[in-house]
C-alpha cells in the first residue's frame, strides 16, 4: 500500500472491532479509501462499505 505507516485493531463488544489505518498523506489515505469498496472480501472479515472515512491525525505523542 503506497504510503502506509501503520495500522491499529480495536475491538468492541459483539464480535465487531474498528480498524485505523495510518497513512502518510491525505493523497494516500483518499486512494486507499477509494479502493476498498471494491476490495475483494476476506473470511472472517465484515467490512462496512458505506463507513470508510478519511480523517487528519490532529495529534501524536
Amino acid at each position: 500500500m503506497p504510503g502506509f505507516v501503520a495500522v491499529y485493531w480495536v475491538a468492541s463488544p459483539a464480535d465487531a472491532g474498528v480498524a485505523t489505518v495510518i497513512f502518510d498523506s491525505e493523497e494516500a489515505a483518499t486512494g486507499f479509501a477509494s479502493f476498498l469498496p471494491s476490495a475483494p472480501a476476506e473470511a472472517g472479515v465484515t467490512l462496512d462499505r458505506e463507513r470508510i472515512e478519511v480523517g487528519r491525525v490532529m495529534a501524536h505523542t
